[in-house]
């Protein structure tokens, strides 16, 4: 049997429990209490920490950065150290080639091509980041690396940095042609067209969507339009249709106005002229024939006259005249009717004005 330390808050729940109890799962230390726990369970806790350590170590190797150059000027011993990791990462040994050349990058300030060869074989050991890190580095003294651009393009292609990664190494192979690179350019370029058709379908879509919005803002702006029409030539008053005999626009007596010539035309063709139904929605018409017509009889020939110069009614009033056949008793000039008896003759037919009575 082996056993596991209990934290010290367990241990002290479990040193108020009864000592048969206790005994049952625990055996009494000096400091502390231990569950008995079979060496099989210990095995298997000890490798779930061991691939757990496994997973923490290899996220930490790949989130941290190999040293970069700080200070010193040994040639000599920076010639050395590449030297030693150039012969290294040939055999396949890339954990100690990465560390043979990140000494000769802290030994002297290093070249761009050095830079580069570390960021290789940081890419064999799956650490993209870092690879891209001494690409940067590298391309900063020397922007036309070929090695470094093809490098970082591969790293960045393992990021899923693709548009990145196409531009990378096509110009790397525009400088220095590698075929390896070309399975890999492939690759991207055919990522590429995938990703600009979606985004063409994506455009698409859009461009249909708000097409379809405004044929519906469209569509509604017609119907609001339509019934404000309908609603405005619903509201111009209570006209009657041509079948209605009861009155005209709500005027009493309209349907045989009393002393006009020959008598009420057909109301129909009275309804189907414009220029009186226009005449009809006008409030103060309404209200003037109202007041004529109130008492069923003669129209008062001093209001006649009166409305006949109104710029509203004059016009209406004439209209209604030439549609009645003629003038009403005092209602064709503004004047009144009278017997040709009660006119006086000059002697030569014509008629003395100044016997004429006066009106105002």
């Amino acid at each position: 049997m082996n056993s596991l330390s209990l934290p010290d808050d367990v241990a002290r729940v479990l040193a108020k429990m009864d000592p048969k109890d206790k005994g049952k799962h625990v055996s009494e230390d000096p400091t502390s209490y231990s569950l008995h726990v079979p060496e099989t369970v210990v095995g298997y806790i000890a490798k779930l920490q061991g691939v757990e350590t496994n997973e923490t170590e290899k996220e930490s190797a790949e989130d941290s950065f190999p040293p970069s150059y700080a200070e010193g000027e040994d040639y000599e011993k920076a010639a050395a150290f590449k030297q030693e990791a150039a012969d290294l990462q040939a055999s396949g040994d890339m954990e100690k080639a990465l560390a043979a050349y990140s000494n000769a990058i802290q030994a002297a300030p290093p070249s761009s091509l050095l830079l580069a060869n570390r960021a290789s074989v940081l890419l064999q050991l799956k650490r993209p980041r870092a690879a891209e890190r001494d690409c940067d580095e590298a391309l900063k003294s020397n922007p036309d690396s070929a090695k470094a651009l093809r490098i970082r393009g591969k790293a960045r292609k393992d990021l899923g940095l693709f548009d990145a990664a196409l531009k990378d190494l096509s110009a790397s192979q525009a400088i220095d042609f590698d075929e390896g690179t070309v399975a890999d350019l492939k690759f991207l370029t055919e990522k590429r067209v995938q990703q600009e058709k979606e985004e063409a379908n994506k455009r698409n879509f859009d461009d249909e969507k708000k097409r379809k919005e405004a044929e519906e803002i469209l569509k509604a702006r017609e119907a609001a339009a339509k019934e404000a029409k309908s609603t405005a030539a619903g509201g111009s008053g209570s006209m009657p249709g041509p079948d209605s005999t009861s009155g005209m626009g709500g005027v009493p007596g309209m349907g045989g106005m009393p002393g006009m010539g020959g008598g009420m035309p057909d109301i129909s063709s009275l309804l189907s002229d414009p220029e009186i139904m226009m005449a009809m929605q006008n409030p103060k018409v309404l209200k003037v024939l109202q007041e004529m017509m109130a008492g069923g009889g003669m129209p008062d020939p001093s209001k006649v006259q009166q409305y006949m110069a109104d710029p509203d009614v004059g016009p209406v009033f004439q209209k209604l005249l030439s549609m009645f056949g003629g003038a009403a008793p005092g209602m064709s000039t503004g004047v009144p009717r009278r017997d040709d008896d009660d006119i006086p003759d000059m002697g030569d037919g014509s008629v003395d004005l100044d016997d004429l009575p006066d009106l105002e």
